[in-house]
């Protein structure tokens, strides 16, 4: 389900962010993530860069940080998904957002675990194919 920002409005909770170049890679994500959370609304992205700049041309108020859940695939054509999480510190939207990142990585590297020894934000690390178990594992509570 795509949003717009008159749509966040209205609802009391953020949608899921699942942010990977390949479309039908995200739809899939969408249909795992809706078998866990029934309500839960997401917004794709297929770019790190279209996904920074809704981030930031949506931010509110540094007094009510907004938490936001975001699945980020680190391979795609032009960047890397750390370079996103990079961006949002260099912006400071971590004082806008309460930011739990799950990264989508097809290999569990030294190189990702120490990167998310650096970046707090990140809170896991999944190992591709993402499942309706994982999911649950996480424990996103969004329902």
């Amino acid at each position: 389900m795509m949003f717009g920002p008159k749509n966040l409005i209205r609802h009391m909770q953020f949608p899921i962010f699942l942010i990977d170049d390949e479309k039908s890679i995200n739809d899939f994500h969408e249909q795992l993530i809706k078998q866990v959370y029934p309500t839960q609304d997401t917004i794709h992205f297929l770019s790190i860069e279209n996904a920074f700049k809704y981030l930031y041309n949506n931010k509110t108020s540094h007094s009510s940080p907004k938490e936001i859940s975001i699945f980020l695939d680190l391979a795609f054509p032009h960047s890397h998904g750390f370079d996103f999480i990079q961006e949002i510190e260099e912006n400071n939207l971590d004082e806008y957002y309460n930011f739990n990142i799950y990264v989508i990585t097809a290999k569990n590297s030294v190189y990702v675990l120490e990167k998310k020894k650096v970046y707090p934000m990140i809170k896991d690390i999944i190992e591709k194919p993402l499942t309706a178990n994982k999911i649950r594992s996480l424990n996103l509570n969004k329902d």
